[in-house]
């Protein structure tokens, strides 16, 4: 069958349900089939942009910056090109949606350029006294699949303002979904930031955040947690 001939640029719309905290969009109107989004991260970098459960056009993208509701983001299509030559598309989450969007789909309008604007590099300092610790479990499997959660304990005698975990598989899985958590993956390894409103643990507290996994369970290695 051939492709459909799509004129003008891409659709985007927010999901029922999408706000400042869990910001699920849907994208269309691409003659080539969605491969994947990428989104630019509050840490200045790009970031694949997890799928909305099984539905081939909808991701869960982060903001530009902590807690913020502006956003950019760049499409692969099915060839896993980026569109119109890396053309980045900028928003807003629309006022109506700050509690949550109520339709199905909201479309919305955006910007776009060629580029991403330069960013200053910045080093992160763990404060002193900051540590924190990761664990990880299955709580579920099925055949192809299953589910971990992972638990972040401040270990210091401070409070954190943010954490990172950080793993690798030992083998082809894949992160398919998560939550309470940014999670991105290079091959084997996993990363995974807090999002804006798990990041401050007061000393001894935890907090948890999940993902469902494609292939068998098998342990993980170099489980490692970084306080912010």
């Amino acid at each position: 069958m051939p492709a459909p001939n799509y004129t003008g640029d891409l659709k985007l719309g927010f999901l029922q349900g999408a706000q400042r905290y869990w910001t699920a969009i849907a994208v269309s109107h691409l003659p080539n089939g969605v491969h994947g989004v990428e989104f630019l991260g509050a840490d200045g970098s790009w970031q694949q942009a997890p799928p909305d459960s099984d539905l081939g056009q909808a991701f869960l993208i982060g903001p530009t910056a902590t807690a913020g509701t502006a956003y950019a983001i760049r499409v692969r299509d099915a060839s896993d090109t980026l569109v119109n030559d890396g053309r980045v598309y900028r928003f807003t989450l629309p006022d109506q949606c700050l509690s949550g969007c109520a339709a199905a789909y909201t479309g919305i309008s955006y910007t776009t350029g060629t580029s991403t604007p330069p960013t200053t590099p910045t080093t992160t300092t763990t404060p002193a006294g900051a540590s924190c610790a990761v664990t990880s479990a299955v709580t579920s499997s099925w055949n192809g699949g299953h589910q971990l959660e992972f638990t972040v304990k401040n270990t210091g005698s401070v409070p954190l303002t943010g954490w990172t975990t950080a793993f690798s598989f030992a083998g082809g899985q894949q992160v398919t979904n998560s939550w309470n958590a940014a999670a991105t993956q290079t091959g084997r390894q996993v990363r995974a930031a807090n999002q804006a409103y798990n990041g401050t643990l007061s000393a001894g507290a935890t907090t948890t955040w999940g993902a469902v996994v494609t292939g068998s369970a098998e342990p993980l290695a170099e489980l490692a947690c970084t306080a912010r």
